[in-house]
């Protein structure tokens, strides 16, 4: 028995635009319907009719132009419904789903829908949501007046372009993003000045990461902007020289705990374990030991917080003391007891070598904590807690000469993070740190809103990375940021609302074509800078014949 065909006929429905012509203003009349076409939907397959309309005055332009702005069952006028194109949304938007998943699962609803398609409707979902994002920040910053911009910049491989994001700290909204083959002070203030052309807005302030090009760029400018420099590289730039001191000491106690006979202890090994001379494998009796070993080899470093080199150390000592408690009730003169008497000796003396680095680290972290806290403290005035820095680092200063560094402060100069250095160096570099960055700390005190780093711009560039991994591959990430990135960033940092919301809400086909155009040159633009590897193996296969390494008679393979 043959199946029913299910038809729909749209017209043109109450409350959808006026029904005049563009030109005359005369009442359209309806002209004739399409022969009709088959969408495909998630409840299966419909033959769509669409009625057209024109304007009834044949002298008139709008006489020969046939339109119907009602919705279809289809989108983009592909084959496809609506209904499967904003499935496809909300798997992408909400869930994150790769296209292969989201392609299994149209599969299942019956859907008859190609993966290829499904990636072509999700690069569409992507630059519709992005559009539609940059159309609500455009209402918001209008009505905002004055802008405060966070800046910083993407690079993910050598020899790319640099992905820029400029962010408005006061609305919280991605006002700007562009590729640039190089970020010069020119280029940055000219973006500047672009985006409070497009908003007409005020520049109320910036904040950075102190890059030199930005720090030209404000001075040269905008000396009258108040510049912030993010107070989370300073101190993270401080914490990774701390880190490379710790690391000294966590290295050396992990050989030592790595190389001990209880941490690696072969399976056919036996000991005596009592005065009988029974005995036992010893990775059985060392078993929980070693277990406890190797959980103080995995200590790990909290940022900010901890250091696992110190941690490690305190915890060693520990150990070393609750196996001493338990060694005079243990047989003596067994193997046993001498393995762990003989053991905790030799951990006992590398806590004593590292004791020493071990303090000065210490005192270095209880120093870092105090300089965090007043660095982030919100209760009191900037310009006490600038006095009251001032101050922590003469004493940091002074103990730097106290350990013996003999350069004169003014001439201190920039070093990279190194276990090699010693103590003195390391104070060192956070005076000087602390003189560079002093000018841009506090700079949040002339802000109407306190915000002192732009370290979530770093934290939403990891987000797209982690993103792009999840859904394409790692060897992918530089090509998916250089063609898709400034989307993925405008998605990643909406909030639910707007991804919640509907896709084809205010759709516009030709917008929708001006946004694949866009999309489409960008990918040729970097597509064209890739090798025709067909032509090196042609060229290979020449030389090879030149040299005699083939046969001449030997045909060329394309």
């Amino acid at each position: 028995m043959q199946k029913e065909e299910r038809r729909v006929r749209i017209g043109w429905k109450e409350g959808i635009g006026d029904k005049q012509c563009r030109y005359c203003k005369e009442h359209l009349q309806f002209a004739h319907a399409t022969s009709g076409k088959d969408v495909q939907c998630l409840d299966g397959v419909y033959n769509q009719i669409v009625n057209l309309y024109h304007c009834p005055d044949p002298q008139c332009k709008g006489a020969k132009e046939y339109v119907n702005p009602s919705p279809r069952l289809d989108y983009s006028n592909r084959y496809y419904g609506a209904d499967v194109f904003r499935f496809v949304a909300k798997a992408v938007l909400q869930f994150k789903l790769k296209t292969v998943q989201i392609h299994c699962m149209l599969r299942d609803k019956q859907v008859k829908i190609s993966e290829s398609t499904v990636r072509e409707m999700v690069k569409d979902v992507v630059i519709l949501k992005s559009d539609a994002i940059d159309h609500k920040t455009a209402e918001i910053m209008t009505k905002q007046g004055q802008i405060l911009l966070a800046l910083d910049g993407q690079q993910p491989d050598n020899g790319t372009k640099s992905l820029w994001l400029f962010v408005d700290l006061l609305s919280n909204r991605i006002v700007h993003t562009q590729l640039l083959d190089k970020a010069s002070y020119e280029n940055i203030h000219k973006i500047i000045e672009r985006i409070v052309d497009k908003y007409h807005v005020k520049l109320g302030g910036v904040v950075s990461d102190k890059q030199g090009n930005l720090v030209r760029c404000m001075k040269t400018y905008y000396p009258e902007v108040p510049h912030q420099y993010c107070a989370w590289h300073f101190t993270n730039n401080i914490w990774k020289h701390l880190e490379m001191l710790d690391n000294c000491v966590h290295m050396e106690i992990k050989k030592r705990i790595k190389e001990s006979i209880l941490y690696t202890t072969p399976q056919e090994y036996n000991i005596t374990v009592d005065g009988q001379g029974t005995k036992e494998p010893a990775s059985k009796v060392f078993g929980p030991v070693k277990k406890d070993l190797k959980r103080l080899t995995k200590k790990h470093t909290v940022k900010f917080e901890t250091l696992h080199g110190i941690e490690l150390c305190k915890e060693l000592k520990e150990f070393c003391d609750g196996i001493e408690a338990i060694l005079p009730d243990l047989p003596q003169g067994i193997q046993l007891t001498n393995i762990l008497e003989r053991e905790i000796q030799k951990f006992r003396k590398i806590v004593k070598k590292v004791q020493e680095r071990m303090e000065q680290v210490d005192e270095a972290l209880t120093l870092f904590k105090t300089m965090y806290a007043l660095l982030y403290e919100t209760t009191r005035n900037p310009t006490q807690l600038e006095q009251q820095l001032a101050e922590h680092f003469d004493v940091v200063g002074k103990l730097a000469q106290t350990y013996g560094l003999q350069t004169k402060r003014e001439d201190l100069k920039s070093i990279l993070p190194s276990s090699k250095h010693k103590i003195d160096v390391y104070y060192a570099e956070q005076v000087r740190l602390w003189d560079k960055y002093r000018e841009g700390l506090f700079q949040y005190q002339h802000f109407s809103r306190d915000v002192r780093t732009n370290v979530f711009i770093e934290q939403l560039f990891s987000r797209e990375v982690c993103y792009i991994i999840g859904q394409k591959c790692k060897r992918r990430i530089g090509f998916v940021i250089e063609t898709q990135g400034e989307y993925l960033l405008r998605i990643l940092h909406a909030t639910e609302d707007e991804l919640d919301a509907d896709i084809l809400e205010s759709f516009s086909q030709e917008r929708l074509n001006t946004l694949r155009g866009e999309l489409q040159e960008k990918i040729a633009e970097k597509t064209s800078e890739w090798v025709n590897l067909s032509n090196i193996s042609t060229s290979c296969q020449y030389l090879k014949r030149a040299y005699g390494i083939v046969d001449m008679t030997t045909p060329f393979t394309q």
